[in-house]
């Protein structure tokens, strides 16, 4: 049982491999996001900090449904 256990530096090591798989999309996504909600008119989206975690959301399904049609 204890061989098919994960080891604290083998998870670190899976949640870096992660961390550096995503990284560039998340931040390309993040972007997009902002843009999409500065253009909608989004006070927020202009400040110098851009869009809180708790707008990131609702942003996200309004760019998901400009994208793809839906609603």
């Amino acid at each position: 049982m204890a061989s098919k256990m994960a080891t604290l530096p083998k998870a670190r090591d899976l949640l870096e491999e992660l961390r550096a798989a995503s990284y560039d999309t998340a931040v390309k996504e993040l972007a997009e996001v902002q843009a999409f909600a500065a253009e909608a008119g989004a006070a927020e989206a202009k400040d110098e900090g851009g869009l809180k975690h708790w707008d990131m959301t609702f942003w996200a399904e309004r760019l998901k449904e400009a994208q793809y049609d839906l609603k």
